[in-house]
């Protein structure tokens, strides 16, 4: 997910940096330089448990064992990681890249204590803040009448059960209900099983689909079919099939969330039959009992992500925003922990430190855009869930990397010096600043018309003169010059030249000009 991509100003041009790609160059080649830095704060001796280790509870339990903190990290499942490790297909992202991640954080002190399913915080005990990051895990089922025969797969059952290495699921065609992240997952995993054909049903138009632009791209590269302004009406098991009434919808205004609306065609169906039928229409959050829900159904927090400032008790990540990206998720955990620290008597700030790099890396003499396809661009069933995207070569990454712009250079740039403006405030301030000498003052209204133009031996005491007898003029110019009669005739005739009559407060007759 690359957000910062679409405000990349190099886009003007061609198109962005590859932002991500660059990222997960400096992560693919690291040396493991930075941690001689990473600083670990004194010893607080105050503990903090956090439930929940997906994105969100581990960053905040590695800000928080940085600042000094006693962490005790808990959660549900045999190993952390959350929707990273059960939720996320291993061809978008390696298990060895996650355990590595996971490790860096828990060699910090960090204790997990995994099969933990706490259900409200009160079951936790003698811990001086607590933190709830439990994300949105459930699915939104099917509504009621659609699905009586309880035969659509839970979409994320069926992506952890694939993570956690049962591969005998799929067989056969495939529908797969919804058009968001988790819909995708699922369709090319399938796929990767061995389904014969996967389809995507979803209830809007491609332009609504929630899933990211690179997600759906990637799924109709591994021939994955799309029907769209579908909605599920009826589905039941017929002999070894199960068969989906699918009602037909019309696209109406847009809703609050900016995409359009749909509704359903009276008496419009059409009918599919597949082996087995995925739904994966949403996810919702687990709210714990006595706490505040939103109108979202996600828990309630103050702007530090607090629940209860008498339990010390916070809250972050998807079971706050609802189901989000993994980079809201972690920024979440972030805000959360120096939220906490501030809340133990701590600053609220991470400590700062310097790391010096050298690179030998030489600039190649071709600029390479970025590949809009990714380097595998194998068949989904013979590549099966190996690595699905590899990353920059150094020549590449560097290429990448000239091709930015600075555009952070601007904020050293020194301003331009512009030439003085020609229009001075028409006040004793500014007055005061004409020099006295000989020459030419003009007078302007406030729309900056000409209402006078004067000669004078001193253009400051005809500017003084003229403010002291409340001329109409809001703004003044005056330039010197030693024939100052001469230079007003000329200055007169060019204006009556240009607009056809004399300024209103020269009092004079065209005739004479």
């Amino acid at each position: 997910y690359n957000p910062c991509e679409s405000g990349c100003r190099r886009k003007v041009w061609d198109e962005p940096v590859a932002i991500r790609s660059l990222k997960r160059f400096a992560a693919d080649n690291d040396d493991g330089y930075w941690k001689q830095e990473l600083k670990l704060g004194k010893e607080t001796g105050k503990q903090v448990a956090i439930v929940g280790a997906g994105p969100a509870g581990l960053s905040a339990a590695y800000y928080l064992r940085i600042l000094g903190h006693s962490v005790d990290l808990f959660d549900r499942e045999e190993k952390a990681g959350g929707m990273l490790r059960y939720g996320i297909p291993d061809f978008r992202l390696p298990p060895s890249v996650l355990d590595d991640e996971i490790e860096k954080i828990l060699s910090l002190g960090v204790t997990f204590h995994p099969n933990s399913n706490y259900n409200v915080p009160e079951e936790l005990d003698n811990y001086d803040a607590y933190f709830w990051a439990t994300g949105a895990s459930q699915s939104v089922k099917l509504p009621k009448g659609v699905d009586n025969d309880n035969v659509a797969i839970d979409a994320l059952e069926f992506l952890k059960a694939v993570n956690s290495g049962n591969t005998n699921l799929i067989s056969g065609s495939v529908a797969v209900i919804g058009g968001g992240n988790v819909a995708l997952d699922a369709a090319r995993s399938a796929l990767r099983l061995g389904a014969e054909k996967v389809t995507v049903y979803y209830r809007r138009s491609k332009d609504e689909m929630p899933a990211y632009e690179s997600e759906i791209a990637e799924a109709i590269e591994e021939q994955i079919q799309f029907e769209y302004l579908l909605s599920p009406y009826e589905i039941e098991r017929i002999d070894k099939l199960v068969s989906l009434r699918m009602q037909k919808m019309v696209r109406g205004d847009a809703d609050d969330s900016g995409r359009r609306s749909v509704s359903p065609i009276d008496g419009e169906f059409v009918q599919v039959e597949a082996d087995h039928v995925i739904a994966a229409i949403g996810q919702r959050v687990a709210v714990p009992s006595g706490i505040d829900v939103t109108g979202s159904a996600t828990i309630g927090v103050n702007e530090n992500g607090c629940i209860d400032d008498k339990m010390n008790l916070y809250a972050g990540g998807d079971n706050v925003s609802g189901a989000s990206s993994v980079v809201a998720a972690v920024q979440a955990g972030r805000k959360a922990a120096l939220a906490i620290d501030r809340s133990l008597d701590g600053s609220g700030e991470l400590f700062s430190y310097d790391i010096s790099v050298s690179s030998n890396a030489t600039a190649p003499d071709e600029i390479v855009l970025e590949r809009r396809n990714p380097s595998c661009v194998m068949n989904a069933r013979e590549q099966g869930f190996s690595e699905r995207e590899s990353g920059f070569d150094e020549t590449t990454a560097v290429a990448q990397a000239l091709r930015c712009s600075r555009c952070d250079l601007r904020l050293s740039v020194t301003s331009v010096v512009l030439p003085p403006d020609r229009y001075k405030i028409f006040n004793a301030i500014e007055i005061d600043l004409i020099p006295a000498e000989p020459g030419v003052l003009t007078l302007f209204n406030a729309n900056k018309e000409v209402t006078l133009i004067g000669g004078a031996e001193s253009m400051r005491e005809l500017a003084q003169e003229k403010l002291e007898d409340n001329f109409d003029a809001a703004y003044m110019a005056h330039e010197p010059h030693q024939m100052f009669t001469q230079r007003e005739s000329e200055l007169l005739s060019e204006h009556l030249q240009q607009h056809g009559s004399m300024p209103g407060g020269n009092d004079l007759d065209d005739e004479l000009f």
